[in-house]
């Protein structure tokens, strides 16, 4: 996988005005990976 110099912004849309999460392309690679391998399954289970 290849990742650029850019960051990612995961500023919430309800709260344009509120603190900014910025994350770099390794953040946002390895958070994929990890949902992916299931690392995020209990948040959705009923």
């Amino acid at each position: 996988m290849t990742t650029d110099c850019h960051v990612y912004n995961g500023m919430p849309a309800t709260a344009p005005a509120g603190p900014a999460l910025i994350y770099t392309p390794q953040e946002i690679a390895a958070f994929v990976t990890g949902i992916k391998q299931g690392f995020a399954d209990h948040l959705a289970a009923s």
